[in-house]
């Protein structure tokens, strides 16, 4: 599976940085002028990031190169949220100026502080919700999803661990938003 990642930085009025990946197979150019394949566009749920889906484009993609396949996919393009994985960590100084922070509670109980990345692998290796996932998605997490802490950019003592790239007050914020959506559709 091939891969290119494409960064957009902030433009018209849009003050955030917005990345994303785009997947294809050699075998599916062909595909590109056809009107009837598709282009996926893939979104991840709150605090996960754009790289989670790359272990089933892999399948699907191998499947749709299939000469017996039904379905023509022509490429799939991954987003980031712009508060999670890369565009999280570099977006960070914005995202945490008043004007975009929120104070929301609620997801603050989970840990999203760690001494490495390897301490981080064994900590959610050893979670009941992380722990179930396939190896492949806790790789992924980790790799995209954990990032230097911010108090690693301090001069003096700074502080070497990792983090998660989606805060828990993004977080938390995200789930209040959603909450506020279905609360407002069934007023």
């Amino acid at each position: 599976m091939l891969v290119e990642a494409v960064k957009d930085n902030p433009h018209d009025g849009w003050p955030l940085i917005t990345t994303a990946k785009r997947y294809w197979l050699p075998e599916l150019t062909a595909n590109a002028d056809d009107p009837n394949a598709l282009t996926l566009v893939l979104l991840h749920s709150t605090s996960f990031h754009k790289e989670t889906w790359e272990p089933s484009l892999e399948k699907l993609l191998a499947l749709s190169a299939q000469p017996e396949s039904k379905v023509k996919i022509r490429e799939a393009w991954s987003l980031d949220c712009p508060n999670h994985g890369e565009a999280g960590h570099l977006n960070q100084q914005l995202l945490n100026e008043r004007a975009f922070r929120n104070n929301f509670h609620g997801a603050h109980e989970r840990r999203d502080v760690w001494p490495d990345r390897e301490r981080a692998m064994i900590a959610l290796r050893r979670r009941e919700r992380t722990a179930k996932w396939d190896p492949r998605i806790l790789d992924l997490f980790v790799k995209h999803a954990v990032v230097p802490h911010p108090g690693s950019y301090e001069k003096e003592t700074p502080y070497t661990g990792v983090t998660l790239a989606c805060t828990r007050d993004q977080e938390a914020a995200s789930r209040q938003l959603v909450d506020l959506k279905m609360t407002l559709r069934n007023l």
